[in-house]
């Protein structure tokens, strides 16, 4: 693979696995132009049916029914990070998970392909880490001796996949 100049670390946090039925919770990218972070966009989203958010997900993100209440929802939230990524390349870890529901979320609400390209750092890691027991970025980061206080906020994951691509 190639490593691209400008990139958009992605990641995002969900009620569930399943896109159609489960609901984004979190949303965090950051902008990185050679190897630094230039911008960044977060927020957290309440989802449509807020019941969703159950004791699992609160215990993993720490992100409660009550931190969302208020938040802004998918459709306001979308615009902004599209607007946000714009055309650059995708850096997420098991990508295939945070662009389904973006893809899914700007078919239906945007009427819109989402078609960016992606990294996957996952991967990356199954090819040149063959050697780890798994391949979750909590081990790819301990790998690398990168510092996951914090780990499952989408935000701290972003950072934790930009070092571990940087890496």
């Amino acid at each position: 693979f190639i490593m691209n100049n400008n990139i958009v670390v992605f990641d995002l946090e969900t009620t569930g696995l399943m896109p159609g039925c489960d609901e984004i919770i979190e949303i965090s990218a950051l902008k990185c132009k050679s190897g630094k972070i230039t911008d960044e966009f977060s927020t957290l989203v309440c989802p449509d049916d807020i019941w969703k958010v159950g004791s699992f997900v609160t215990r993993l993100t720490g992100i409660t029914q009550d931190m969302l209440t208020g938040q802004p929802n998918i459709c306001n939230v979308l615009p902004h990070l599209i607007n946000f990524i714009g055309d650059e390349v995708i850096v997420a870890h098991n990508a295939n998970f945070d662009i389904n529901f973006i893809y899914d979320s700007c078919e239906e609400i945007l009427n819109c392909n989402f078609s960016n390209n992606f990294v996957d750092t996952l991967r990356i890691s199954r090819r040149i880490l063959p050697e780890l027991e798994n391949h979750r970025l909590s081990t790819i980061a301990q790998y690398f001796n990168i510092d996951t206080v914090g780990a499952h906020r989408s935000l701290k994951d972003c950072k934790i996949v930009q070092t571990c691509y940087e890496e």
